[in-house]
């Protein structure tokens, strides 16, 4: 499958050379948080460590803890929230907005500050009115943006079957993640399998942990490990998942909500990780962790998740425990054609989603758009 990694429309050369001055803004209850961040202000944590700009990100923690500089948003409800940053934006004079995922809240910007160019990043699917008027109301926002950025070429494809006008002002970015942090050798790798994800049945956790104890059952010597995030969303059915593990003692292990360092030290141990996602998943993370980490890694596919992995996953026809346990047995059996998945895999993550070259792209568009509107 080719991979893409930005789509821009043909434009002259960036004629700018200076670092701009970019303002991040997050959505409302973002804290940005290192301790405990989620996968947006992950994503933006990565790009904002590489970039060649100047990015101050605004957020609703302190940042005290941020190696990025922080600003918190001063307002609290929605619209006192979004008076104070327009207030804190145009004293703080960027070359450019970045608003994440929330449209209500980037639109604001764009009509508070007309002066300053707003670019839209997209995180996942967005969800249209059904009402028709607020239908029309949605669409026509979406034509105050200087740009409108999405992490897959899944989703931006999705968006222009509902927006096809905006295809000139729509680009992709794939997330990247810096792989340096998450490398591990393949050879040596613990005989375990390993779930790191939400514990949702919409993220196939049952179907995995039916498979889990099939696959221990078969292969004594193996484990299992799931670092479990939401694990007390629903906490019955999580519970009810993970009760047939129970039965193998220490060759099962439950981490529920740990820090991003500790899943990382899991998953760089595991020589199988899982991603049974039964939605269509925007982009997928958690792949681009695994294949970095060394894994062998099977996937649902869905979404943008193939964009992840590329050739380098074992895909799921269909997302049951029988299909996972198909899938995972010739890895456990075979350990060569199982390492030799892992390594295609982490070359590909390394060179394939290279993260200088991402966040250049990123930046390369940054500076497009602004010059553009200057």
């Amino acid at each position: 499958m080719r991979l893409i990694i930005a789509m821009l429309p043909a434009r002259s050369p960036v004629t700018t050379t200076r670092n701009l001055r970019i303002a991040v803004v997050l959505p409302r209850g973002y804290t940005f948080d290192p301790a405990h961040p989620n996968s947006i202000e992950t994503v933006v944590r990565t790009f904002a460590a590489f970039t060649r700009h100047d990015v101050t990100v605004f957020a609703d923690g302190d940042g005290k803890a941020s190696d990025i500089p922080t600003r918190r948003i001063s307002g609290t409800g929605r619209r006192a929230r979004n008076r104070a940053l327009a207030a804190e934006l145009r004293a703080f004079a960027p070359d450019l907005i970045e608003a994440h995922q929330h449209i209500p809240t980037a639109y604001a910007l764009a009509k508070a500050l007309p002066q300053i160019p707003v670019v839209l990043v997209r995180h996942n699917i967005d969800k249209e009115p059904v009402n028709p008027l607020r239908r029309w109301w949605h669409g026509r926002r979406l034509w105050a943006f200087a740009g409108i950025v999405f992490v897959s070429r899944f989703l931006r494809d999705t968006f222009l079957a509902r927006h096809p006008a905006l295809v000139a002002n729509s680009h992709v970015i794939q997330n990247a993640i810096d792989t340096a942090p998450w490398r591990a050798e393949v050879a040596g790798k613990e005989k375990l399998i390993v779930y790191s994800g939400r514990a949702l049945e919409h993220k196939g956790f049952d179907a995995f942990c039916y498979a889990a104890a099939t696959l221990l059952e078969n292969h004594p010597d193996w484990r299992v490990e799931i670092c479990a995030l939401a694990f007390e969303d629903d906490p019955y059915f999580a519970a009810e998942a993970v009760e047939p593990l129970e039965a193998f003692g220490d060759r099962f292990t439950l981490h529920k909500d740990q820090p991003m360092d500790m899943v990382r030290s899991v998953v760089k141990r595991a020589a199988i990780l899982v991603i049974p996602s039964e939605v269509q998943e925007a982009f997928g993370l958690v792949a681009l962790e695994a294949h970095a980490a060394g894994c062998a890694v099977v996937t649902s596919g869905r979404g943008g998740l193939l964009e992840a992995s590329g050739d380098h996953a074992v895909v799921l026809p269909a997302i049951t425990g029988p299909h996972i346990v198909e899938a995972c047995a010739p890895l456990i059996a075979d350990k060569a054609a199982r390492e030799t998945l892992a390594r295609a895999g982490q070359a590909f993550v390394e060179t394939g989603h290279n993260l200088k070259k991402r966040t250049a792209d990123l930046d390369d568009l940054r500076e497009k758009v602004t010059v553009g509107r200057n």
